[in-house]
């Protein structure tokens, strides 16, 4: 065999490019530096804020659930004062009998205030969950710029 002919270049290439992947390729590994004013850590690893996350979309799935029975509970009793107008009514003509005869429908004024309870609860808790984004988003910031002003890097 001849390890200087044509008929080993693909045997030379391949032998020098593991001597490259093997000695040539080396980082330094710099070890960061263990100063709590310094370490940031980032909203998608901190535990704390994934689990404060999660706690905000259990409570939104728990208002829309109360949300869909209210909803439900409702479209029955439209159903029930369309059936009692005559045939083709439309739907403000079934709220204006809705909302016209609380002998007849007690509940349908109950269910609005409940709806519109749920709702705010709703609109409530998705500000809230906005502020603590904003709130998180904000402290990182500063934090990346103290960083930066330190001249540490990450």
């Amino acid at each position: 065999m001849r390890f200087f002919g044509s008929e080993c270049i693909a045997l030379r290439v391949a032998a020098m490019a593991l001597l490259v992947a093997v000695c040539g390729c080396e980082r330094d590994v710099v070890a960061p530096k263990e100063s709590a004013e310094t370490n940031v850590v980032s909203r998608a690893k901190d535990p704390a804020y994934q689990k404060a996350l999660k706690d905000v979309q259990t409570r939104r799935r728990e208002i829309a659930k109360e949300r869909t029975k209210v909803l439900d509970e409702m479209k029955e009793m439209a159903d029930k004062a369309r059936a009692a107008l005559p045939k083709g009514a439309t739907d403000a003509q079934v709220k204006a009998e809705l909302d016209g005869n609380p002998q007849k429908y007690p509940e349908w004024q109950d269910l609005v205030r409940r709806l519109r309870e749920i709702e705010a609860k709703a609109k409530k808790d998705l500000s809230d969950a906005r502020g603590m984004v904003r709130e998180r988003i904000l402290r990182e910031q500063a934090d990346l710029d103290r960083q930066k002003k330190r001249g540490g890097s990450k």
